[in-house]
């Protein structure tokens, strides 16, 4: 069950946080161990994804700039 847990809270990001928060608010410590874990693994994968989804935002950017001034090039501006 918590290989699902914390495979979901990778796959479905912003769900690990309220996963992890559930297991939090129970009174057993392994409980609590594994809400910490998921929100940890959520937190990660989000920096993960936001950085990735960055990059992939410049790197189109980029390819589209370049595009743009082949273009204006061949154009003879």
């Amino acid at each position: 069950m918590q290989l699902v847990l914390y495979v979901g809270s990778v796959v479905l990001v912003p769900f690990g946080i309220i996963w992890g928060w559930r297991y939090l608010r129970q009174p057993f410590t392994k409980s609590k161990i594994v809400g910490s874990i998921t929100i940890i693994i959520t937190i990660i994968s989000t920096i993960i994804i936001t950085i990735y989804s960055i990059n992939l935002i410049n790197d189109v950017q980029r390819q589209v700039n370049e595009g743009i001034e082949k273009q204006l090039r061949n154009v003879g501006y």
